[in-house]
């Protein structure tokens, strides 16, 4: 599907500086991959849930890792979702 949108051309350039990318058409799509990423409700909800599960000392009584702190599971956040 083609689509032509009208786009500021200001935050247009300001995006295409930041995520290096040399045209438009490849700055767009990445921008809608990543929002697409960071909204999906599936993946919210799931990254919500990291903590309180992490964080259950019945649940990780047998598992090498926990029970965690907040900052451990912030820590963990970031990396799953920058990936």
């Amino acid at each position: 599907m083609k689509a032509n949108p009208s786009i500021d051309g200001k935050l247009l350039e300001q995006a295409m500086q930041v995520s290096g990318e040399s045209s438009e058409s490849a700055v767009l799509t990445k921008a809608l991959e990543e929002y697409i990423k960071r909204r999906s409700p599936k993946r919210v909800l799931e990254l919500c849930g990291k903590h309180a599960y992490g964080s259950d000392s019945q649940v990780t009584r047998y598992t090498a890792f926990g029970p965690n702190r907040p900052e451990q599971t912030k820590v963990f956040l970031q990396l799953v979702s920058s990936s």
